[in-house]
């Protein structure tokens, strides 16, 4: 007589996370960059290093290495390039995900730093990896000589931002203001109820001076 069969209980530990947090988009932008590096590659014919962040590394980032012949005679000199992008979350900006990166190439490198995702699409990684290959020039988004000007001119108009702006929502930008006065009115409170009104350096000195007159009154 067969054996009933039994049916298997998964009773391995499950912890729930969420799925549409800041974080989850990073990774989700993090795996779009990777792919088009990777196709970039497939199309420019060249066997490279591709590293991604492994899961629950945060912020997740994508790295390529490739050592490129560097021509003449000798088949070892090779030119280093590189390319990195770091996906970070800011749920308190308007934007929400930034992104740091940097592009290298034997002595020459450009980088960025905390640009709001959405100034960064997957054909601006293609152009930042064949700038790494040394099979194109510098990115089209990459202007810092613009930026600057931009930035000069705006920082004397109050109500013009300049490039990459990622201000805090206004909704945090309250409740800090908010939580900073109450924390400066529990300091205040503290400090007057500790001393009496009076600072604790003029308390001490006080002090100090009863005494020494308390011990001249002891030597006479």
């Amino acid at each position: 007589m067969a054996e009933p069969s039994v049916s298997l209980v998964d009773a391995r530990p499950v912890r729930a996370v969420s799925t549409n947090s800041a974080w989850d988009q990073a990774v989700e932008l993090r795996d779009r960059l990777a792919t088009a590096i990777r196709q970039t590659l497939d199309q420019e014919g060249v066997e490279a290093l591709v590293l991604e962040s492994q899961v629950g590394n945060y912020p997740p980032w994508v790295r390529l290495e490739a050592w490129l012949p560097a021509g003449g005679a000798s088949v070892l000199r090779r030119h280093r390039g590189e390319l990195e992008f770091v996906i970070d979350a800011a749920p308190y900006r308007k934007h929400t995900l930034v992104l740091t990166g940097y592009a290298s190439r034997g002595h020459e490198r450009i980088a960025v730093s905390r640009w709001p995702t959405g100034e960064f699409a997957t054909g601006d990684a293609r152009e930042w990896t064949l700038y790494a290959l040394g099979r194109g020039g510098k990115p089209s988004n990459y202007r810092p000589v613009m930026d600057a000007l931009i930035g000069m001119v705006t920082a004397f108009l109050p109500f013009v931002h300049g490039p990459h702006h990622n201000p805090i929502r206004g909704e945090f930008r309250n409740a800090l203001r908010l939580n900073g006065a109450k924390c400066l009115m529990q300091y205040k409170g503290a400090e007057g109820s500790a001393g009496g009104g009076r600072h604790p350096r003029n308390i001490g000195s006080r002090s100090r001076r009863l005494f020494r007159v308390q011990g001249v009154k002891q030597v006479t």
